[in-house]
């Protein structure tokens, strides 16, 4: 199978090439547009991924067809094909990398620039380092090379530094064949390889070769990994680490790394009042039985500590507590029950305050 359509299909999920892949874009003729027939493809796949079973080989011939009018598409180096196909897209400047090379002499410091380099993949080549310190390291020394200095009366080597102008994104990387999947971790950290600031990247889509090309991708919204060949869909585990084990025999050709935003999740803090106050399902409850009485037990609900957001709770009125339910959701409301028993704590309140 060809590696486009693999390519292909781990672009259509990566949440933020498909998203952002054709903004600002407008066809002034009617010529041949990557671009529009990226866009015709998606929504195809859109509607295909939406049936309850979906068949992978339809899908895959769905891509083909589509994928068959690339002039690019004839070359058998995923790298080269995927490089070609990103350069076609004429909007995608974020997702390009800007390299500074500059040669240094490890022995008389001698400071020479060499180019600055454009590219949308980084080629990882060399041999798997053993009892390598970190997986960014590997990849740092397969980069490095080494050259004499050209200085007369110096026999120092140089070193080129890579320093990354640019923060995309999205960081392509394609391997070498003496990597394996096992060697690929889930979090990579940019800043250890290149020269820049950027913040970690997380490992969302790979493209993998056994006898023919598959791919395996991130799916946001299932929280899940996902595996896909041109015969078989199958969900995965949430867990690289569990992921990786299981398709040991599987090459990896090339790992996507996106800067993925995970979602601000509510803290939700169990307050011994009421958990039938009438807030809507959304308010978490537990009920805690007793051989005495049953009490009850409502939810504080509220988002993550923000400066400019600080949380407020009006004081209740403590007068009224004996016969009344108190519930806290960023303000007090009073609800009539007569036969309401109050939690221990305001007890002891309302006992020092005598009430």
């Amino acid at each position: 199978m060809n590696c486009l359509t693999e390519i292909s299909r781990i672009l259509y999920h990566l949440d933020l090439f498909r998203r952002n892949f054709r903004k600002g874009h407008s066809c002034a003729n009617n010529s041949f547009c990557t671009l529009c027939a990226f866009k015709e493809l998606f929504e195809e796949l859109s509607f295909a991924m939406r049936v309850t079973a979906p068949d992978p080989g339809s899908i895959t011939r769905l891509i083909q067809d589509k994928m068959n009018q690339f002039v690019f598409c004839c070359h058998s180096d995923p790298g080269r094909v995927y490089e070609n196909l990103m350069r076609s897209i004429p909007i995608n400047n974020d997702y390009k990398l800007h390299f500074s090379l500059t040669k240094i002499c490890l022995e008389c410091r001698t400071t020479s620039h060499v180019d600055d380099v454009v590219q949308f993949v980084n080629i990882v080549e060399g041999p798997v380092i053993p009892e390598s310190p970190s997986f960014e390291f590997t990849i740092k020394t397969s980069l490095d090379s080494s050259e004499f200095c050209v200085k007369p009366n110096c026999f120092g080597n140089t070193k080129i530094f890579r320093t990354l102008k640019s923060e995309p994104p999205l960081l392509t990387l394609q391997f070498s064949p003496e990597f394996k999947l096992s060697d690929l971790e889930y979090k990579l950290r940019p800043f250890l390889i290149f020269e820049c600031q950027s913040s970690s990247l997380l490992l969302t889509g790979v493209l993998i070769k056994n006898i023919n090309y598959a791919s395996l991708f991130f799916h946001t919204r299932l929280n899940t990994w996902i595996f896909i060949d041109e015969g078989r869909i199958e969900l995965l585990a949430s867990s690289w680490d569990v992921v990786k084990l299981n398709f040991s025999q599987y090459r990896p050709i090339m790992g996507f790394y996106l800067k993925r935003e995970e979602n601000m999740e509510r803290i939700y803090e169990n307050w011994p009042l009421d958990s039938d106050s009438g807030q809507g399902s959304s308010e978490l409850s537990s009920i805690e039985e007793t051989n005495v009485v049953e009490q009850k037990y409502a939810t504080i609900k509220r988002n993550k500590r923000s400066k400019s957001n600080p949380i407020s709770v009006s004081t209740p009125d403590l007068s009224r507590l004996d016969l009344r339910k108190v519930s806290f959701n960023c303000e007090v409301e009073l609800v009539e029950d007569e036969e309401y028993m109050p939690h221990p704590i305001l007890l002891s309140i309302m006992e020092k305050l005598k009430i």
